[in-house]
């Protein structure tokens, strides 16, 4: 199958994906704060810890944190690129619409 014959299958519902859109912003804070809820539960507990143990679960606790940080970026950065998607592909859709309705493309002068 070409890109020709794939594109040609393609259908989006702007609807649906400005819906979609909308919600990703809010999945993306909600994963957000439910990292930052367990980050601060890990850190409070580290009180509990003492000697190698203490220090082990420092270790442990501030990888979580780090690779969870990363996490929250990316989810953040695939929520700006699904956005940023919608706005081209709205506008995209708009001008095609805009140069449709024009009586030069129509041949209605």
């Amino acid at each position: 199958m070409t890109q020709g014959d794939r594109a040609k299958n393609v259908a989006v519902d702007l609807g649906e994906l400005a819906a979609a859109a909308q919600l990703t912003g809010v999945w993306t804070e909600d994963c957000a704060d439910r990292f930052s809820t367990a980050g601060r539960r890990m850190n409070d507990s580290l009180s509990g810890w003492a000697g190698t143990s203490g220090a082990a679960m420092e270790k442990i606790t501030t990888r979580w944190v780090e690779a969870n940080r990363r996490l929250v970026e990316h989810v953040g950065a695939l929520s700006g690129g699904l956005q940023l998607a919608h706005y081209e592909l709205s506008s995209a859709d708009r001008e095609s619409a805009d140069r449709i309705e024009r009586p030069k493309l129509l041949n209605l002068n």
